[in-house]
């Protein structure tokens, strides 16, 4: 709503893995995809793929983090978000990551493999798919006039942050679906990289020749 709340309540993850001092989370990109064709509005969806992409970004919050400091001028310390300048990188970048990349990718395929969040995810993509415009779509897909029978952009995209306390467990913090992107300013030039060739990677992924930078997990 473009608005940011004036109070968050949240219990922390003991003990924290931290960067530098600095608290950070990491976020894992998935696609929601309808392989078998473009999604009717009057119609139930096809099989749904769920898939993570292998390169995670890391999130680091602007100011040392503490647990005596929870005022209002602390809140860059607390929150790793981009509302409070926090830097991005990728994960490689991250030190303290290093060995850890294996347990991230088994928790996504734990989450997205089981049945709950794989109808929830689906229940929205085939939402979003249904609720595109056919003119954003092009003749090609829309079935040239855009009209009753236009069909739909058959899937869709959401961020999960994700945060590790020291034992290297991992916990689901949030979605976001659609993700927001990153300013340059608060980016490594390996993370502004990243993204510049992500959209690649997801429409390849689409197309069904993106190799091997999305991971498929389930078939539903």
């Amino acid at each position: 709503l473009g608005r940011m709340p004036s109070h968050v309540v949240q219990a922390y993850v003991p003990p924290l893995l931290v960067r530098r001092g600095h608290k950070f989370h990491v976020r894992a990109y998935v696609c929601a995809h309808y392989p078998c064709g473009p999604v009717q509005p009057d119609a139930a969806p096809g099989p749904l793929h769920l898939a993570y992409f292998r390169r995670f970004e890391v999130r680091v919050a602007a100011s040392p983090f503490t647990t005596e400091c929870f005022s209002g001028e602390a809140d860059a310390a607390h929150f790793s978000n981009g509302a409070l300048n926090a830097t991005r990188c990728v994960l490689e970048e991250v030190e303290e990551l290093r060995g850890r990349e294996a347990a991230i990718a088994h928790f996504l395929e734990r989450l997205l493999s089981s049945g709950w969040f794989a109808a929830e995810v689906g229940r929205a993509s085939h939402l979003a798919a249904c609720a595109m415009r056919p003119s954003e779509l092009g003749p090609e897909r829309s079935g040239g006039g855009g009209g009753a029978g236009a069909q739909h952009v058959p899937y869709s995209l959401c961020a999960l942050d994700l945060m590790l306390d020291s034992s290297g467990r991992v916990w689901l913090l949030e979605s976001n679906c659609p993700p927001g992107a990153a300013p340059r300013a608060e980016c490594t030039p390996t993370f502004v990289e990243h993204t510049e060739r992500f959209g690649g990677h997801l429409v390849n992924h689409l197309l069904g020749i993106g190799g091997e930078s999305f991971v498929v997990v389930s078939s539903t």
